[in-house]
């Protein structure tokens, strides 16, 4: 699997605890038709640790009937529970992904030896390309670049990561450490250009599920245009600040459904709260003021 570009880690629309098919697919069509590479299904953006398997998996199921061979379709299949993420990974794979991506385990603190052993084992029992994810800010554990290695050299079919700490380095030393040809996606907008230009194969933008301007940062990258590029950057990093005036993943979501969807409910599974008429009026004009940054 070769993808590169930009891919939209899709928020999962709700109502209540159930899942809402129609607006998770007029905004996957959405996204699609504005140019992403691809979806990232159920990950953070996602909220896929309060959905239920059941939930997980109808989401993923649709969402695969939309996206088209064209453009890629990644699904996170983590549950935090050995079992219940291989049951998760053998049903998703089923739908035909290009590949699934492995949290790692959340809430208990583990060290390196441990994370080896789960990924080692779901590696060897999933028949499918695997992305590793790293948000160890939400998960509480991260993946060290000599563990990936050591993963990747025994698995073939670990063919990539998205880096999602927020910390530069980290996506560099992964860049400099993983085998050729291991793809490393970028997971926090405000980083994507440097990323782009520290030979990362795109990102998984979470602005993309209300705005292109992750997808003209990549394409003015992709097309040489150094200095319309670093404008760009600077619009999108104006944009993620935005959606950060409410709690994550309040910001994205509530904006996806005001200016994809034309609803003002944030679509956000229980017991995530919606936000005040205050907040939302507060929140869409940092988004205005952001576009013209």
């Amino acid at each position: 699997m070769k993808v590169k570009g930009v891919l939209c880690p899709v928020i999962t629309p709700c109502r209540d605890t159930r899942v809402d098919l129609k607006a998770a697919k007029k905004l996957i069509t959405h996204v699609i038709a504005n140019g992403a590479a691809g979806i990232f299904g159920a990950g953070s953006n996602g909220s896929f640790p309060i959905l239920s398997a059941e939930e997980h998996f109808r989401f993923l199921e649709s969402a695969r009937s939309v996206v088209d061979g064209r453009h890629a379709f990644f699904a996170d299949i983590s549950r935090n529970n050995y079992e219940e993420t291989l049951e998760m990974g053998r049903k998703v794979i089923g739908i035909g992904p290009d590949a699934v991506a492995l949290n790692t385990p959340y809430y208990i603190p583990m060290k390196q030896d441990s994370l080896y052993a789960y990924f080692d084992r779901l590696l060897g029992m999933l028949d499918s390309d695997v992305l590793l994810y790293n948000i160890p800010q939400f998960s509480g554990n991260s993946i060290s670049v000599e563990t990936a290695v050591k993963l990747a050299e025994q698995h073939s079919n670990l063919i990539g990561i998205k880096e999602s700490s927020g910390i530069f380095n980290n996506i560099m030393a992964f860049l400099d450490g993983m085998p050729k040809g291991f793809a490393v996606f970028q997971g926090q907008d405000n980083f994507l250009l440097p990323s782009l230009e520290y030979g990362a194969a795109g990102g998984i933008c979470g602005t993309t599920n209300f705005s292109d301007m992750a997808v003209k940062v990549y394409e003015a990258f992709a097309a040489g245009k150094v200095a319309q590029a670093k404008a760009l950057q600077k619009k999108l990093t104006a944009l993620k600040d935005a959606a950060s005036a409410a709690p994550f993943p309040v910001g994205p979501a509530y904006l996806a459904s005001k200016l994809i969807l034309g609803s003002e409910s944030t679509y956000l599974h229980f017991p995530i709260r919606d936000i005040t008429k205050a907040e939302k009026a507060k929140l869409y004009e940092a988004y205005r003021r952001a576009l013209n940054a």
